[in-house]
C-alpha cells in the first residue's frame, strides 16, 4: 500500500457511469479497447486475452481483474483461438459535476478531460499498481457477486441504489488491494512497439484521408511497408487495413450519433470512397448496415 495515499483512500465516493458484459469468441472479433476517459476495470470471468499496454503484452486468465486510468492507451490484439467472458465498469472515484458533463465520444471531450485530470489528480489515485492483478479463488466469486450485485442495482435504478452502488465498487476496489503484488503479472514486451504506435497513430489521426494507404502508414511509422504488414499482423492480430477501416467505422459511429449528418457526409468524412463503400464495411465490422445502427439506438 506504498504507492497509494490512504487519505484519499478514506474519502473514496466512487460515481458509475457503465456496466458492461462482453462476450468474445475465436469467431467474432472483439472490437479495439481505445483510451476511455473514465477508470475503468475488467474482470475477465471466463476464458482468457491479451493486453496491450505500455508496450507489453498482457496474458489476462480467469480470475484476473484490469485496472485501466483514465486516458490510458490499451488495445486489444484479436484472438482466435481463445474465448473471454469480461465483466467492466467505468467509473470515477470520486462524484465531480464538471466531470458528468465530459463525454466519451469526440477530440474535443477528450481535451477537456485532460484540462479536467490536470486538476483532479485524485483520480489517478490507483495509477502505480500493476494493471493486472490475479484475485486468490475465495475472492474471485466474492467479487462476480458484488459485480452482479452493482450491475442490476444500476440497471434497475441507479438513483435510487446510489449507496449500494458506491459501497459495491468500493468492495471491487478493496479486493483488487487485497490481492495486488508489487511485480506485474506475466508479461511480454512487444516487439518495435514504438514504430507499431506510430502506425496506429498516424490512422487515428488521418483516417479521414481517402488516399491514406500502406504506404503513407510505412513512412510515418518508420518501416517498409512490407515489415509492417508482418509486424501489424503479429502483434495486433489483424492486418494494417482492417485496422483502418475499425477506426474509420469507430469515427463514423461518433458521428451518427452527434452530428445529424447524413451516410453520404459521413462516409466522406471518414475517408471511404463513396456511401456504398462505407455502408459495407460497416456491416462488415458491426454486423449490422449503418441504418439499422441509427434505428437501433447506437446499440451494436
Amino acid at each position: 500500500m506504498k504507492t497509494i495515499n490512504l487519505a484519499i483512500l478514506n474519502s473514496l465516493s466512487p460515481y458509475l457511469y457503465k456496466t458492461y458484459i462482453i462476450s468474445d469468441s475465436p469467431n467474432n472479433d472483439p472490437n479495439f479497447d481505445f483510451i476511455s476517459i473514465h477508470n475503468r476495470l475488467t474482470y475477465i470471468a471466463e476464458g482468457e486475452t491479451a493486453y496491450l499496454i505500455g508496450g507489453k503484452k498482457f496474458t489476462a486468465t480467469r480470475g484476473t481483474a484490469v485496472y485501466i486510468p483514465p486516458l490510458t492507451s490499451v488495445y486489444l490484439p484479436i484472438d482466435k483461438q481463445h474465448t473471454c467472458k469480461k465483466l467492466g465498469i467505468s467509473f470515477n472515484f470520486f462524484y465531480n459535476k464538471k466531470k458528468l458533463l465530459l463525454k466519451n465520444t469526440n477530440t474535443a471531450s477528450f481535451s477537456r478531460a485532460r484540462e479536467f485530470y490536470k486538476k483532479n489528480r485524485d483520480e489517478f489515485i490507483l495509477k502505480n499498481l500493476p494493471p493486472l492483478t490475479l484475485l486468490a479463488a475465495s475472492d474471485q466469486l466474492l467479487y462476480e457477486n458484488t459485480f452482479q450485485s452493482v450491475n442490476e442495482q444500476f440497471k434497475n435504478n441507479p438513483a435510487e441504489n446510489m449507496l449500494m452502488i458506491k459501497s459495491g465498487i468500493i468492495r471491487l476496489i478493496a479486493l483488487i488491494l487485497r490481492n495486488h503484488t508489487p511485480k506485474d503479472l506475466k508479461s511480454e514486451p512487444i516487439k518495435a512497439w514504438k514504430n507499431i504506435e506510430k502506425a496506429m497513430a498516424c490512422i487515428n489521426s488521418f483516417y479521414h484521408r481517402r488516399d491514406l494507404d500502406l504506404k503513407a502508414i510505412g513512412t510515418a511509422a518508420g518501416l517498409s511497408e512490407s515489415y509492417l504488414h508482418r509486424l501489424f499482423k503479429a502483434q495486433i492480430g489483424v492486418s494494417v487495413h482492417n485496422y483502418l477501416n475499425r477506426i474509420r467505422i469507430e469515427n463514423a459511429k461518433k458521428l451518427m450519433m452527434e452530428s445529424g449528418k447524413n451516410f453520404t457526409e459521413i462516409a466522406s468524412l471518414t475517408g471511404f470512397n463513396d456511401v456504398y463503400t462505407f455502408s459495407r464495411i460497416f456491416k462488415k465490422q458491426t454486423g449490422m448496415r449503418p441504418s439499422d445502427f441509427f434505428n437501433n439506438g447506437f446499440e451494436t
